[in-house]
This record gives C-alpha cells, structure tokens and sequence, in this order.
C-alpha cells in the first residue's frame, strides 16, 4: 500500500509459494488479491499476517504518514466504488435500527469508512494493532474479525443487546462471511464470490447484485 503500485492478484494464495508471494506483494506495497480452493484457515493465517505486515509497515513509517497514505488510498479507490443501491439499503437498514461495521481490514479503515457513511466509530469494527508503551508493536492485538471470529463477534453484540436472530440482517460477498450470515435471520449475499452465490441460492438466501 506503501507505494500505491497496482494491484497483484495470486491463485492458490492461502499457503506454500502462492502464500509467499501474497505476503511479498504486501510487502512491496501492493493491494493483493487472492484465491484459493480450499483451506480456509490455511487462508486466514494468510490474510493475518498480511494484517501484520501493515501494521509493520505503519509502525516504521509513522502513524501520522501512515494515515495520510491510508486517507489517499479510502479517497481514490475505496469511496469511488461505494454502490448507490447499497447505499439505498444501509439507509433502510438504518431506519429499522443500529448498523454495525464489520471488515477484516484494519479498524482505521472501518472508522474511516463508517463516517463516510455516517455509522458512529464504536460501531466499526476491525482489525486492530498492539500497543506498547502507546507505541504499535507491529502484531495484532486480536484475531482477525473474518469467517469464524466475525460469526463470534456477531453473535456477541446481539446477545448483548438483546436483539431476536429473526429481526437482524448481515451482508456478506465472500465465502469467509458464511459462518456469520449463518448468524442472523435474514442474510444477503452482496455481489457475492461464485462460492457464496451458490451457498446463498442452496440456502434460500437474499442476494443482491
């Protein structure tokens, strides 16, 4: 992300050499995509460490050169890409009651994100960087919310909030999502991966785009 140069996209990138080049490219500054066929916690290591890397990177950089890179970065690639019609559906979600922001990324992103689309920070939630001495040490302070973490952290806020399974939704549009669209009673699949659209249309699953 350093250097803003591209985007590299690796198949078989959850292990082995195909995981080597993922964590290089991040390395390199990158934005990385990649797939796999199966092993999925072999792909969620990967993706973890590829959290760690960023926080490596931001930790040598400077918080404060870090977050102009990372504020450049949500401006030219993130919000061009927001989608009118989701946005239309957070805001009808918005009126039935309390929007929570979950992403893999790093909370800083969901922060940023969710002013953008006007979700209150304690509602954002992400990946998020040790401290010592208020110092980032470059490692996770917790696991990843993705997959079975995520599907955790969800059943958490609505046990804490005494929210009814049937009378919430969650959207989803990566396989990683399942275990938490399993969560709640009205899940939706997003301009879903091939994988999660065959799951939403097996399940009876929503699925918009």
């Amino acid at each position: 992300m350093g250097d803003q140069r591209g985007i590299a996209l690796v198949t078989g990138g959850s292990r082995g050499i195909g995981g080597a080049f993922v964590l290089e490219a991040v390395r390199r500054g990158y934005r990385v995509v990649f797939s796999f066929k199966s092993r999925q916690e072999a792909a969620d290591r990967t993706v973890a460490e590829a959290k760690r890397l960023m926080l490596r990177f931001s930790a040598r950089l400077g918080e404060a050169r870090f977050a102009e890179s990372y504020d450049e970065c949500f401006r030219s690639s993130i919000v061009p890409r927001l989608r009118s019609e989701l946005r239309e559906e957070l805001e009808a979600r918005r009126a039935d009651g309390a929007v929570v922001l979950i992403t893999a990324n790093l909370r800083d992103f969901a922060v940023r994100l969710g002013g953008h689309l006007g979700i209150p920070a304690s509602h954002c939630f992400g990946a998020v960087g040790a401290r010592r001495d208020g110092a980032l040490t470059g490692e996770l302070a917790e696991p990843v919310p993705m997959s079975e973490v995520r599907a955790r952290l969800v059943r958490g806020l609505l046990e804490r909030a005494c929210v009814q399974r049937e009378r919430t939704c969650a959207y989803g549009d990566s396989i990683h999502d399942a275990p938490m669209l399993r969560e709640v009673g009205r899940p939706c699949a997003v301009y879903p991966s091939r994988a999660l659209r065959l799951l939403a249309q097996a399940s009876g699953w929503r699925i918009l785009g």
